[in-house]
């Protein structure tokens, strides 16, 4: 998904796009890729990650 560009593209739209549009800044993006499919250990590692990024607000 990084090699074709759908990353950069998906954080302008959403980060750029709309939330700084919006009046929001200093935005934070972070995708937890197939969450239905990927094991508990790596869904439990997304929730870290994002409970991680919600503290440091």
């Amino acid at each position: 998904m990084e090699e074709t560009g759908a990353l950069t593209a998906i954080q302008t739209t959403i980060g750029k796009g709309t939330l700084e549009f919006c009046g929001i800044k200093n935005v934070t993006y972070k995708n937890c890729f197939a969450v239905p499919t990927v094991s508990d250990e790596e869904r439990k590692r997304y929730l870290e990650e994002i409970a991680s990024l919600i503290q440091q607000l």
